[in-house]
């Protein structure tokens, strides 16, 4: 097998990690289902051997840099004035979105050894420059709430439950009620 045709079968296996969502069963099966396809009737012993080595490095790389894994979801907007100007977090909004968790359900719990995590509004850009949310995460256990604009770093435990919700701050629309707000959510460890 030539060097050109192993570049792009790993530029390829690349694309598809980049799709997968690591805590989607269905997205695991799938990509599981695409490398075995692949190692097993395209690559030779030699690359096969390459790739895992390489898979290897980026799994402990990964670790290496605390990342856990991270979540990102496309969720509807809900159109609902509220809010007051003496709570500064989050303040007068025009409507929320927030993600949840594998059962629909608004309180996530982050996997194990999670010390910390981001809330990011991913669609900041796309809803033009006079968009501005406010990212805001609440602890179940204690109402403690962090907030920021378009993003929120909080510390984490896989003890606790968390509320991951972005308000929207600017008059709306955009974007409209039920329209698709994207979501971020990545945990970390150290």
């Amino acid at each position: 097998m030539s060097g050109s045709r192993h570049r792009k079968i790993f530029i390829s296996l690349f694309s598809w990690f980049a799709d997968v969502k690591w805590n989607d069963a269905e997205s695991l099966k799938n990509l599981g289902r695409a490398l075995i396809i692949t190692t097993g009737h395209i690559m030779n012993k030699k690359a096969k051997w390459n790739f895992g080595c390489l898979m290897a490095g980026l799994c402990f790389a990964g670790l290496g840099l605390g990342v856990a894994w991270g979540d990102t979801q496309s969720v509807p907007f809900v159109s609902q004035h509220g809010g007051t100007n003496t709570i500064p977090c989050p303040g007068v909004f025009y409507g929320y979105a927030y993600i949840t968790n594998s059962s629909g359900k608004q309180w996530v719990i982050p996997t194990n050894n999670v010390t910390g995590g981001t809330l990011t509004d991913l669609s900041s850009s796309s809803f033009g420059s006079n968009y501005v949310s406010v990212a805001c995460v609440i602890r179940k256990g204690d109402g403690f709430t962090w907030c920021g604009t378009n993003t929120v770093t909080f510390p984490a435990t896989n003890a606790e439950a968390y509320s991951l919700i972005v308000y929207v701050k600017s008059p709306t629309p955009p974007p409209a009620s039920k329209q698709t707000i994207n979501l971020q959510v990545n945990w970390s460890t150290n």
